[in-house]
């Protein structure tokens, strides 16, 4: 019935967003969408944090503290952060 179609639709959809990922400039949108587009932004790189794949983008702004803003490859996560010197990162939430 329904129910399946329902269920179905769910799998399909987070095996399209596994494989799905997005360009550099969306993620640069969901940057500035975070913070706001009067800071400065530069894209560094890409790193790996846990299990998931970022985009590493610089920012700079009056009110921002975090050096960098991490936008997941999948387009799901947003986190603004700083990188401490051993490679490790901490995070503003």
């Amino acid at each position: 019935g329904l129910e399946n179609a329902a269920d179905e639709l769910s799998q399909w959809q987070e095996i399209q967003t596994v494989a799905e990922s997005i360009s550099q400039d969306d993620a640069l949108s969901q940057a500035k969408n975070y913070y706001g587009s009067d800071a400065e932004y530069s894209y560094k790189k890409k790193v790996t944090v846990g299990d998931k794949e970022y985009y590493d983008f610089s920012v700079k702004g009056d009110d921002i503290s975090s050096t960098d803003v991490l936008v997941s490859v999948d387009g799901q996560d947003v986190i603004g952060g700083t990188q401490n010197d051993d490679g490790s990162w901490s995070f503003d939430q």
